[in-house]
C-alpha cells in the first residue's frame, strides 16, 4: 500500500500513516479516516480497504480522482474530515474485467501500462479480477503429454488478440500460431501481473479446465469421448470431452497441476459450458458440471467456479448439481433485464450485479447512470428470497478506458448505501474530476445523463455506434454486424450539453479528466454529424442531386478528418500504440509483422478469412486516430466515388469486395504515431465554429 501511494502520489505519500483493522464479523471490508493537514491516518480491514480509504480521501477531501479515463492529482496537503470516516462495503466480491477484455483492450500491453490499470483498480475498490496472460502455456504443457507435438500445439494456440476466444471453446488455431519464446515470455510477465494483484489484495481469477481439446483429440485418442462442436460465426470450434469421463478426471489433474506449477493458487477458475452455442451431444449435463467442480475443489479446496450469466448460461441443469457456496455468477448485464430477475435470482447460487458498457471496446459515449443510481439499491432492498445471494458488484464490460463517469459511480456506490442523487452526485463528479465547481460544466453533464448516460432503448449489445466506422452503405446505421440502431437519445440536446462543456472556465483546462471528457465528446458530437450526414446523402443519391451529393459527402469526409484531428490529441484514442504495443512482443520482425496482424484483425476484419468477416467485422471498431483517417475515411472515399460514377453514368454502382478491401489493410506495415499532437481544447472548439 505504501508504495501504490508512492507511485500514485509520490509527494503526498508521506503524509499517510496506515494501519490494519481487525476483520469484520461478516467479513465485508471497512476502512477508517482521521487525522489532520500532513497527517491522514488510513484505516482498513484489508489492502484493498485500505486503497479505497485513500480514494474516499482523496474524492471527498482532496477534490481529486482516478478513474480508467482520466485523472486530476493536481491536489495539495488537505486535512480530512473534522469527525472520523467509517464507511463498510455490503459487497464482499467487487470484479472486474470480461474475458474479452484480454482480446480487445490489454493483450499486448507492457508492464507500464499493466501497474498503472492495477492500481486504478486497487484504488477503486477491485478485489477479484480475471487474469489470462501466459496462461496459454497450460494447453501446450497439457497436449504435449497427451499426444501432441510442441509444434502441433504451437500452431493449434492462438495469438494474443484473439486467444481468449480460444479459453470460451469459440476458436482455435485460425491466424497462424504463437512462437515458444512468445509463450515463455508471456508466463514470466503473467506472474508479475499475478504478484502485483496479490500484493494489491485482488484475488486473480483463472481459466479452468472445462474439457476443450483440439477437434481431432479423437483421432489420437480412439474411444475418448468426445463431443464436435460446430462453428462459431465461421470459426472451427474445439472439441468438448465429456466432463464424466475418466480420460477428463485425469486430464483436468494434469491441467492444473501444471496451473499452478506456473501461476499460483488462484481464488477462483472461469470456464462457460457451451459459451455462445456448441453441442451437449449425449452429455448429462448436471453431471458434467458436478465433475467440472470436482476437479477444480481437488486441485484447489477453497477455489470457486465464476460462471458467466449470458445468453442461455448458467443452464440450471449444468449447476443444479454443485456445491453453491463454490460458485459465483456474474450477472453480465443486471439491469431491469438481468438474468437474475428471468432465473430466480440464481437460485440461491452466490451473484454479482453489474454491467457491460463497451461490448467490442467500441469508442461510444453511453450507459445508465440511473440502473446503478437506483436499480441496485432496489435490487437490494428486495427480500433475499426475491434478490437471492447477491454478495457483489462488476464492471464486466469488454474495453478500458471509456465511460469513466459509469466506472466511478459504481465503485462509489459500492461504500454508499441506498439510492443516489444523480444531481447531486455529478456536481462533486464535476468537482473532483475538473478540479472546480463549474456551472457550466454541472449542465452539461445534467444534459448528458439525460441522453447518452440516460434511459436509452439500448440495443442488446451496445448503444449509438458511428456511422464513420460502418462498412460503407447508404441505409448504415452501425458498424458492427449486431447493431440496427438508430437515434436512441436527442443529439440536438446532447449537443447543447457539448457547447456547455466547451464553455466551462479556461481553468478547467489544465484538468486531465476535462480535457478527456471534451475529446470523447466532441467525438461523440461528430460521429452523431456523421450519422445525420448519412441520412441526408442518401436522399441527395435518390433524388439524383449530383451537386448536393458532392457537397454533402465532402462534408462527411471532412468531418472525419476533424476527428482523426481531435482523437490524435489523446494517446487513449490512437492507433499507434494499439500497434506499437503488439511489434514490441515480437523477438524478431517476422514475429512482430504477425502480431501486428493479429492487432490489426480484431479491430477490422476480426477473422481471417471471408467467413468469418461476413458474421463478425467491425465488431470491434472504435473511433481512433489513424484508423480513422487509413481505415474508414478510405472505405467511404471508395464508396462515395462509386456512387459518384454511377450517378454520372446513370447506372447501378459497380460492387465492391469489402472484404479483400479491408482484408489489405490488415496486411500493412506502416507505421502510426504513438504520442499525442495538438491541443485538444483548441481543436474541439475549432469543430464547434466549424459545425456552428
Amino acid at each position: 500500500m505504501r508504495a501504490l501511494l508512492e507511485r500514485v502520489v509520490p509527494k503526498l505519500s508521506s503524509q499517510f500513516s496506515l494501519r490494519l483493522l481487525p476483520a469484520r464479523d461478516d467479513g465485508h471490508d471497512a476502512f477508517e479516516i482521521s487525522g489532520s493537514r500532513g497527517a491522514v491516518d488510513l484505516a482498513g480491514t484489508s489492502i484493498s480497504a485500505l486503497a479505497c480509504a485513500f480514494n474516499w480521501y482523496l474524492k471527498n477531501d482532496a477534490g481529486g480522482q482516478i478513474t480508467w479515463a482520466g485523472r486530476n492529482l493536481e491536489i495539495g496537503s488537505v486535512a480530512p474530515a473534522p469527525t472520523k470516516v467509517r464507511r463498510a462495503t455490503r459487497f464482499a466480491r467487487r470484479y472486474v474485467f470480461n474475458e474479452n477484455v484480454f482480446g480487445y483492450s490489454v493483450p499486448y500491453w507492457d508492464w507500464e501500462r499493466w501497474e498503472r490499470e492495477l492500481d486504478v483498480l486497487a484504488i477503486n475498490g477491485f478485489n477479484t479480477a480475471m487474469q489470462q496472460i501466459g496462461m496459454e502455456a497450460i494447453w501446450l504443457d497439457l497436449f504435449t503429454e497427451f499426444g501432441y507435438s510442441e509444434e502441433e500445439m504451437l500452431k493449434w494456440i492462438e495469438p494474443p488478440a484473439h486467444q481468449n476466444w480460444q479459453w470460451l471453446g469459440n476458436i482455435q488455431g485460425s491466424l497462424g500460431g504463437v512462437s515458444r519464446e512468445l509463450i515463455d515470455r508471456r508466463v514470466a510477465f503473467g506472474r508479475r501481473i499475478i504478484q502485483r494483484m496479490f500484493d494489491l489484495g485482488i484475488s486473480p481469477v483463472f481459466p479452468a479446465f472445462g474439457g476443450f481439446v483440439p477437434s481431432d483429440f479423437a483421432e489420437r485418442h480412439r474411444g475418448a469421448p468426445v463431443v464436435p462442436q460446430g462453428e462459431w460465426y465461421g470459426f472451427e470450434r474445439p472439441a468438448w470431452l465429456d466432463p464424466t469421463s475418466d480420460l477428463f478426471e485425469t486430464m483436468a489433474a494434469h491441467f492444473y497441476e501444471h496451473l499452478h506449477a506456473r501461476f499460483g493458487l488462484p481464488a477462483g477458475y472461469s470456464v462457460n459450458v457451451l459459451h455462445e452455442g456448441g453441442v451437449a451431444g449425449n452429455v448429462a449435463l448436471p453431471q458434467a458440471g458436478k465433475a467440472i467442480q470436482d476437479a477444480m475443489l481437488r486441485a484447489n479446496p477453497k477455489a470457486f467456479w465464476l460462471l458467466l450469466a449470458w445468453q442461455e448460461n448458467p443452464r440450471r441443469e449444468v449447476v443444479e448439481k454443485l456445491d453453491p457456496t463454490k460458485l459465483l455468477i456474474v450477472d453480465s448485464v443486471a439491469d431491469d433485464h438481468g438474468q437474475w430477475l428471468q432465473k430466480d435470482a440464481f437460485w440461491g447460487i452466490p451473484w454479482t450485479w453489474g454491467y457491460i458498457n463497451d461490448y467490442g471496446s467500441t469508442t461510444i459515449a453511453e450507459g445508465r447512470l440511473s440502473a446503478i443510481a437506483h436499480l441496485l439499491p432496489q435490487a437490494e432492498r428486495l427480500s433475499r428470497a426475491s434478490r437471492g445471494n447477491l454478495v457483489g458488484v462488476h464492471i464486466y464490460s469488454e474495453g478500458i478506458d471509456h465511460n469513466p463517469v459509469m466506472f466511478d459511480l459504481l465503485t462509489d456506490s459500492v461504500w454508499r448505501s441506498g439510492d443516489v442523487d444523480l444531481a447531486s452526485w455529478l456536481r462533486g463528479y464535476v468537482r473532483r474530476r475538473y478540479g472546480a465547481d463549474d456551472p457550466h460544466a454541472v449542465e452539461a453533464w445534467d444534459i448528458f445523463a439525460r441522453t447518452a448516460y440516460g434511459e436509452p432503448e439500448r440495443p442488446e449489445e451496445g448503444g449509438q455506434q458511428s456511422i464513420f466506422n460502418a462498412q460503407p452503405a447508404l441505409d448504415a446505421k452501425g458498424a458492427s454486424p449486431f447493431i440496427d440502431a438508430d437515434w436512441l437519445y436527442d443529439p440536438h440536446e446532447f449537443e447543447r450539453g457539448w457547447h456547455k462543456l466547451l464553455a466551462a472556465a479556461d481553468a478547467l483546462r489544465a484538468h486531465d479528466g476535462y480535457r478527456f471528457d471534451v475529446c470523447d465528446i466532441t467525438r461523440q458530437v461528430l460521429v452523431n454529424r456523421g450519422r445525420r450526414l448519412l441520412g441526408h446523402i442518401r436522399s441527395a443519391y435518390r433524388r439524383k442531386n449530383s451537386d448536393a451529393f458532392t457537397a454533402l459527402t465532402t462534408e462527411f469526409l471532412h468531418r472525419m478528418d476533424q476527428l482523426d484531428e481531435l482523437l490524435g490529441t489523446r494517446v487513449e484514442f490512437m492507433l499507434g500504440p494499439w500497434i506499437a504495443y503488439a511489434r514490441a512482443w515480437g523477438a524478431t520482425d517476422a514475429e512482430a509483422d504477425r502480431l501486428e496482424y493479429d492487432a490489426r484483425t480484431i479491430i477490422t476484419t476480426w477473422g481471417p478469412d471471408r467467413k468469418t468477416y461476413d458474421a463478425l467485422r467491425d465488431y470491434a471498431n472504435r473511433d481512433w486516430s489513424g484508423l480513422m483517417r487509413t481505415f474508414y475515411k478510405d472505405r467511404w472515399s471508395h464508396y462515395f466515388g462509386s456512387l459518384r460514377t454511377a450517378l454520372e453514368h446513370g447506372a447501378e454502382p459497380e460492387p465492391i469486395d469489402w472484404f479483400e478491401h479491408d482484408r489489405a489493410w490488415t496486411l500493412r506495415r506502416d507505421p502510426y504515431p504513438t504520442e499525442p499532437h495538438g491541443d485538444t481544447i483548441a481543436v474541439a472548439r475549432a469543430i464547434a465554429k466549424d459545425v456552428a
